[in-house]
C-alpha cells in the first residue's frame, strides 16, 4: 500500500521447517546468499534494530533520506512447521520507487 511518501507491504509463507531452523538460517548472514538469490546484488548496509530468538528480528536501511524497515517474524504452526512473515515500511522521498524494488526480493525470504 502506498500513501505519498510511505510504502507498506506484508507477505507470509509457510514452511515445514521449525522456527528454530528458520532462526538459524537468518542468524547465518554470510550464508544468506545460498538461499536468497537477490542478496549478492544488494549494495547497502542494514542495521539490526532488535532480535528475539526463534521469533524474529527487525532491520533498517537508510539510503538518501529514505528509510526501509523490515520486520521478519516467524511463528510455529499448530501442525508443525512455521509461518514466516516480512512486514515492510518504507518512508521518505523515494518510498514509492524503493517499494517495488524491495518487494521483488522479498519472495525468497
Amino acid at each position: 500500500m502506498e500513501w505519498g511518501r510511505i510504502y507498506t507491504h506484508q507477505e507470509s509463507i509457510e514452511t515445514s521447517a521449525a522456527p528454530e531452523t528458520v532462526w538459524q538460517l537468518f542468524r547465518d548472514v554470510p550464508g544468506w546468499k545460498a538461499w536468497n538469490e537477490g542478496i549478492e546484488a544488494i549494495p547497502f548496509t542494514s542495521t539490526l534494530l532488535d532480535a528475539e530468538k526463534n521469533r524474529g528480528f527487525t532491520d533498517v536501511t537508510e539510503i538518501d533520506g529514505t528509510r526501509v524497515v523490515v520486520r521478519h517474524l516467524m511463528a510455529a504452526l499448530p501442525g508443525g512447521g512455521s509461518s514466516v512473515t516480512n512486514v515492510t515500511k518504507i518512508t521518505g522521498p523515494q518510498a514509492a520507487d524503493f517499494g517495488p524494488m524491495v518487494m521483488s526480493d522479498s519472495r525468497t525470504f
